[in-house]
Order: C-alpha cells, then sequence, then structure tokens
C-alpha cells in the first residue's frame, strides 16, 4: 500500500491525499470501507513536524454569456406580461394624444399684447362748448376723451428728465390729423412752400409757429368754421370752444400718441418695432418722406413718431404732480413746445414720452405740425 510503502517518497503526503484516494477507490467500487478513520488513525495520530499548508485549486469561472439560458416559460405569468405591455402601450398613446392636444391650444390662442394699466374713462366733454360737429371732419380722426399717465420715468440724460415726473391726465375728446400737413395742402392755401425736402406728400417744415396758427386760421375761414387764433406776436391766444383748426395741446397730443382710450402701452406710436411706424435716423436716408407710408398706431394716426416733430400749442414748462384736466400750458414763456420726432433722430429719443422745444420763429427742416379741433357737442 502507498502508505506504507517503503520508499517514503511514494507514500502519501498526508491524511487528506490518503482520504481523498480513498473515496476515490469506493466511487469505482475498488474497496468499501466502513469507517475510513480506524485505517488513517495511527497517521492521524502521529506527530507531523510541521503541517504544510494546502491551496486548493479555484473553481474555474463559468462564462455564462457563452451558455443558453434555460428559460421555464409558465402561460399565465405570459399572459400577465401580455396585459401589462398592452397597458403601457394604452398609455402612451394617451400621453401622446394629450400633448398634441396641448399644443394644439398653446397655437390656437391669440396673445394679447401688453396692456396699459392706466385708466381709460368714458370721454370727458367740455359743458361750456356748443354747435354740434356731429361728423368726422375729413382727414382726421375723433380722439375720444379720458384719462392717462403723462410723462415717464425712464432714462436718466438731460433729454429725458424733463419727462418727469409722471402725472395723471384728463383730456375732451377732439379730432386729429391722420398726418401731419402736406407741401401740397400747404401750398394750396399758402401759395409758396418753405421746405426743404419737396414732395407734394411729404410733410412741409421750416415753417414757424406763427406761420402754423396763421395757416390754421386761413383754413378755418375757406371751410366757413370759427377762427381759433386772434391776437398776434407772444398775445396770440386761442379759442378752445371755437370749431376752427388749431394745434393740439402738448396733453392732447401724447394722449393721441398713446392710442387714447385704445391705447395698447407701446414705446413708439403704434409699436414697440420703430421701423413699423416711423421714419427716423436709422432708415430715413436723412431726409423727410411721403407720410401715411409707415404703419399707423392704435387709432389711425400716421407718424406721430418720426419724420418731422409737430409744433404744439404750449409754452414750454416742467412738470408737475398733480392731476390735471385739459392742461394748455403756462400763459406765457419763451420756448413752445415740439412732440414726436423726426427723420434725423435716434431711437431712444422717439419714445411716445419725449418732449422737444424751441423759440416760436424757429424755422428748421426736421419740423413740421399737424392740424387739430375741438370736439364740439349740445348745451
Amino acid at each position: 500500500m502507498k502508505a506504507i510503502h517503503k520508499d517514503r517518497n511514494q507514500r502519501f503526503a498526508n491524511a487528506n491525499e490518503m482520504l481523498r484516494e480513498l473515496e476515490k477507490l469506493e466511487r469505482s467500487g475498488e474497496t468499501v470501507f466502513q469507517d475510513v478513520s480506524k485505517y488513517v488513525s495511527s497517521v492521524l495520530k502521529q506527530p507531523e513536524p510541521a503541517k504544510p499548508t494546502v491551496f486548493e485549486p479555484k473553481k474555474p469561472q463559468v462564462d455564462n454569456t457563452s451558455r443558453p439560458k434555460t428559460v421555464i416559460r409558465d402561460p399565465e405569468k405570459k399572459q400577465n406580461k401580455t396585459w401589462l405591455w398592452l397597458a403601457g402601450v394604452v398609455a402612451l398613446v394617451v400621453v401622446i394624444l394629450g400633448i398634441v392636444l396641448n399644443n394644439f391650444k398653446q397655437e390656437s390662442k391669440i396673445i394679447a399684447p401688453v396692456q396699459d394699466t392706466t385708466r381709460v374713462e368714458a370721454p370727458i366733454v367740455d359743458s361750456t362748448v356748443s354747435n354740434v360737429s356731429a361728423e368726422v371732419p375729413e382727414g382726421m380722426i375723433l380722439v375720444e376723451g379720458g384719462t392717462f399717465s403723462m410723462g415717464s420715468n425712464d432714462g436718466d440724460s438731460f433729454w429725458e428728465s424733463d419727462q418727469k415726473p409722471v402725472h395723471s391726465v384728463t383730456v375732451s375728446s377732439f379730432y386729429l390729423g391722420k398726418t401731419e400737413v402736406t407741401q401740397e395742402l400747404w401750398k394750396s392755401l399758402m401759395g409758396n412752400n418753405p421746405s426743404e425736402f419737396k414732395g407734394d406728400k411729404r410733410p412741409v417744415e421750416r415753417v414757424s409757429w406763427d406761420d402754423v396758427t396763421e395757416f390754421c386760421n386761413k383754413l378755418s375761414d375757406k371751410e366757413g368754421l370759427q377762427k381759433a387764433y386772434s391776437g398776434s406776436g407772444d398775445n396770440k391766444v386761442c379759442d378752445f370752444n371755437s370749431n376752427g383748426y388749431r394745434l393740439s395741446t402738448e396733453a392732447e397730443w401724447e394722449y393721441a400718441a398713446r392710442g387714447g382710450s385704445k391705447r395698447i402701452g407701446y414705446k413708439y406710436a403704434g409699436s414697440n418695432s420703430i421701423d413699423e411706424v416711423a421714419w427716423y435716423s436709422g432708415n430715413s436716408g436723412d431726409q423727410a418722406r411721403d407720410v401715411g407710408t409707415k404703419n399707423p398706431n392704435e387709432l389711425g394716426l400716421y407718424d406721430m413718431t418720426g419724420n418731422v416733430y409737430e409744433r404744439c400749442w404750449d409754452w414750454y414748462d416742467a412738470y408737475i404732480s398733480e392731476s390735471q384736466t385739459n392742461p394748455r400750458g403756462p400763459n406765457s414763456g419763451g420756448l413752445r413746445v415740439f412732440r414726436g420726432s423726426g427723420w434725423l433722430t435716434d431711437a431712444e429719443l422717439s419714445r411716445v414720452s419725449c418732449r422737444s422745444y424751441g423759440s416760436p420763429d424757429f424755422r428748421d427742416r426736421i419740423l413740421g405740425f399737424r392740424l387739430a379741433r375741438t370736439r364740439l357737442i349740445n348745451d
């Protein structure tokens, strides 16, 4: 036997090796044993100088990826998975339909522009005015009266500081020309054309304040209306109860430029994009253009921003914070108000709140005017 072989090198190295050998013999049928311990007890009991460390080989790692998986199919589980799959498809279809319907609703909405938060009141009527003017005069727009916030708190430059403080102003209804007065109309009445940029449909310019008020009285005479102006020079006065042609007040002008009772709150007269509504330094080509060729504002008024500045009735003065009704400026002064902007004005100084001024006899190629009339009613 190997356990007691004469040659020590042929013997078992230890008890564990002998046990493994006996187990192999038993499985092969070559030997049978009931109690292995009795055969090896003497070996186990013998002291050994030092038990060697036994390193058992690691079991090889099995690569399951190369072996087909055994799948046990359960009919009931398969049916459950089918229902779950169908439910998932239905849920996905519902979500997609929801997204499509929501997008359709969003696209069908009409998004309204930001509304001006200032009050719009019923037209204000001056009870002292009589002699009904029932029809809107040709070439003019009826501006229904109301209350608005005049001025602006935006901007800190010298040219913007006089727009403050913002204050509440109420104006009565009045008529205002759709466009600036053209050279064609001026020539037909005055017999001359002082303008630098010639063109029948271009605005008349290079006219003084006295030139303009004289034109208003002549046009009133021609149409059989009561003259608005009397006196001369700095002593000239305006009868706001007459039905004749006149200049707008500064408050009337700004109210109309903002859109009156139809105002939306645009930065310029009719739009937040100046190119849509105005001839200014960015698109004019350094000259005045034909009137009414840009988009109008909410009231249907053209060129309230750009083309040429427009003269107003008022003497220039600083704003006050108190509320006012039909303000017409101070009784005297040295400078008359211009409003709007011109073909050489930058966009930032063309906002509807911007103010300008100059002496009454100032004439320039950037300065014209627009006609106004008081709306008259029965007593």
